[in-house]
């Protein structure tokens, strides 16, 4: 069995992708929307790309404040669990928990529009921090001592 360590390190670095995990989930759920319709992408120009560049920063700290306290509060709960638990070691559960807990975010922020579309950035930004967090954990195979 291993043990995670470093929970708080693993949810600062989730918590920074957050808000562009976010944009680019959104910009892809904006994206579905012009089905059956061609698709239009953007041209990669200067003027695209140095926007893309401006907004990068706002985007990081507006998805890092949202994000933060949730990522360290799951990091920290499900760190306990796969301690306790070696199934829940498994990245897959981390990834569905944080889909789970992105789902109950996404009802409570759009329950009068039950467009899934408005469901995906949510969720898949959720199971994507918690994917992250699992990846960062530290691993050792010797239990953290308590004094």
């Amino acid at each position: 069995m291993y043990y995670r360590r470093n929970s708080g390190a693993a949810a600062l670095i989730a918590s920074v992708l957050a808000g562009p995990i976010f944009v680019l989930t959104f910009a892809l759920s904006l994206y579905v929307r012009q089905i059956p319709d061609p698709i239009l992408l953007p041209d990669l120009n200067f003027q695209f790309l140095s926007l893309a560049l401006i907004v990068i920063i706002p985007m990081v700290m507006v998805g890092f404040m949202v994000s933060l306290f949730p990522n360290l509060i799951g990091a920290a709960v499900m760190t306990e669990f796969a301690n306790h638990h070696e199934a829940a070691q498994s990245p897959l559960v981390w990834i569905v928990a944080g889909a789970a807990v992105g789902t109950g975010i996404a009802w409570l922020g759009y329950y009068q529009e039950l467009d899934p579309l408005n469901f995906f950035p949510p969720i898949a930004t959720s199971a994507a921090c918690a994917g992250l967090c699992w990846h960062f954990m530290g691993w050792s195979r010797e239990p953290r001592s308590h004094g």
